[in-house]
């Protein structure tokens, strides 16, 4: 995925374009409608994210800019200010809303981490910058991945230098390195794309990334503590339902599994093409999945999306596409 962000000056890649396409299965016990396009074609969007309190959408793109849109109208509020500190408009890569608080005292904070390696907090009701944390290493970082805790008193990031890291909310400090030295397992080994906080456990939290593993890490044990092999991660593909891990993996077959926490054995190939009407379709390279649970029904539902047929698919909880939104002129990253 991000090579192709990386190389975006490429006369070979295809305008962006706002057209697409919904289908949905006869059996599909949901419908699917637009709701609103927000922003423009000119620059490609990486990560997007809905507020929890159905207040804002906000959007990173490849120009550098953080973006935050009405989700009712679709309209431009704003964007947020970067801090003062970082020169130049590094491109943030993802976004992640701080989790807490009511709808009537809603405090609209997310983090963001850009190709610099700096991570930076962001007051969405003002439009500024609170706080950075700039990249000093004697290398060069970028942050691909990030994920709030449940409480949202501490966060994870990972990226380019291969190790997941954890940082206190409130000091902005980081608290905790997972070193794969100080738990006696092998960690990553390439680039990490994705890291997850298990809602239910608030010390254990998986990454992945291109060396097609899944690390599972224990904050008590201070680094990892198992992996799961098999999973080409390249985008925000990594989500947890109990003891379920779903993967969304970067290839043309088996591109979303399920796993188990525990034992890290394979429960589910799920298939893309699934058994009715999608059958006939082209595979997807798959570079953004989780899990959603119907806020009327509990019915678990995944949702995902990517790249080769540029497309998101709905599936239901018996692991079937019901719903394909799809045709974008692009890869699908978030």
């Amino acid at each position: 995925m991000f090579d192709e962000v990386e190389e975006l000056k490429d006369d070979d890649l295809p305008e962006l374009s706002e057209s697409y396409t919904i289908e949905t299965e006869q059996s599909a016990n949901v419908s699917i409608f637009q709701r609103s396009i927000m922003g423009d074609v000119s620059v490609p969007c990486l990560s997007a994210l809905l507020d929890p309190f159905d207040q804002y959408v906000i959007g990173c793109y490849s120009s550098g800019e953080i973006k935050v849109f009405d989700p009712h109208g679709g309209s431009h509020i704003k964007d947020l200010q970067k801090n003062s500190e970082i020169t130049g408009l590094p491109i943030t890569s993802v976004l992640k809303f701080r989790p807490g608080g009511e709808s009537g005292d809603h405090e609209s904070i997310i983090i963001g981490g850009d190709n610099d390696g700096n991570i930076t907090k962001y007051d969405v009701g003002d439009g500024m910058a609170l706080e950075t944390i700039k990249w000093e290493g004697e290398n060069s970082n970028k942050i691909y991945a990030l994920d709030y805790s449940k409480n949202g008193r501490h966060f994870a990031t990972a990226g380019l230098d291969t190790t997941v890291k954890i940082y206190d909310d409130i000091t902005m400090k980081m608290t905790l390195e997972l070193d794969p030295f100080k738990s006696g397992h092998a960690g990553h080994s390439n680039r990490v794309f994705a890291v997850k906080f298990n809602k239910e456990d608030p010390n254990i939290l998986i990454s992945g990334g291109w060396d097609n593993n899944i690390i599972i890490y224990d904050i008590r044990e201070k680094g990892p503590v198992n992996s799961i092999i098999g999973a080409y991660i390249c985008g925000e593909s990594l989500d947890f339902s109990g003891n379920k891990i779903l993967s969304g993996s970067n290839r043309l077959d088996k591109q979303l599994q399920i796993w188990d926490l525990e034992t890290t054995q394979l429960l589910k190939n799920i298939d893309w093409k699934g058994n009715g009407s999608f059958k006939e379709h082209n595979n997807c390279r798959v570079f953004c999945s989780k899990f959603l649970t119907h806020t009327d029904t509990g019915e678990e539902y995944i949702l995902a999306g990517g790249g080769v047929t540029n497309e998101i698919r709905l599936f239901n909880s018996e692991y079937e596409p019901i719903v394909k939104i799809g045709n974008f002129s692009r890869g699908c990253f978030t």
